[in-house]
C-alpha cells in the first residue's frame, strides 16, 4: 500500500556528519551533473577523507578529483579495455582506485590486467545475481569472486556475507 514516510533522507552534511562518528567507509555516488567542487567542499568539512570514497563517471573527473584531494580513495569505471588503457596511464596511484567492473562476469584475464596494476575490482551483483532466490545464487557469487571480484556490491549483504563466511 502506498504509504508516506514520515522519515526523510539526510541531507548530505548529516550523512557525512555521522560517518565521522562511525568505523565505516561511505561510498559517494557522483552523479554527472554534481557539483564535484561542492562534493569536495563538505568531505572536507567533515573531514571524512580518509573514510569516504568518490565515485567519478570519467577518467578526467577522476584526475580532477586527485589533483584537489589527492588523499581521496576514487571509484572509476573499469568497461572497456580501452578503458584500463587510459588508466594505465593516468596521474592518480593505482592504490587509490577501485574498478566499477560490468556487472556480467568477465573473462579472468579482464580482472588480472586490473589487478596487475593494484587496483581492486569491484563487481555489482544488483539487478542480476541479487534477484535470484537464494539458494541459487551462491554459486553465482562464489563465480564473480573466482573471476577476480574483490568487492561484490550487492543489495544482500548479510547474506552475502554468510555465503562466503565473513558475519
Amino acid at each position: 500500500e502506498d504509504q508516506v514516510s514520515s522519515y526523510h533522507p539526510p541531507l548530505f552534511e548529516e550523512a557525512l556528519d555521522f560517518l565521522r562518528k562511525k568505523p565505516c567507509i561511505l561510498i559517494i555516488d557522483n552523479k554527472p551533473g554534481t557539483a564535484i567542487d561542492l562534493v569536495l567542499q563538505q568531505i572536507t568539512q567533515s573531514k571524512v577523507e580518509n573514510q569516504a570514497v568518490l565515485i567519478c563517471y570519467s577518467l578526467k573527473d577522476a584526475e580532477y578529483v586527485y589533483q584537489q584531494k589527492p588523499n581521496l580513495m576514487l571509484a572509476l569505471g573499469f568497461n572497456q579495455e580501452a578503458q584500463i588503457a587510459a588508466i594505465e596511464k593516468s596521474i592518480i596511484p593505482k592504490d587509490q582506485l577501485i574498478a566499477l567492473t560490468p556487472r556480467e562476469i568477465q573473462p579472468t584475464s579482464y580482472y588480472e590486467r586490473i589487478h596487475a596494476l593494484g587496483i581492486s575490482c569491484s563487481l555489482g551483483t544488483n539487478g542480476n545475481i541479487d534477484t535470484l532466490p537464494l539458494a541459487d545464487s551462491k554459486a553465482p557469487y562464489w563465480e564473480c569472486f573466482r573471476a577476480g571480484a574483490d568487492i561484490i556490491c550487492t543489495d544482500r549483504p548479510v547474506e552475502v556475507a554468510r555465503i562466503f563466511g565473513t558475519n
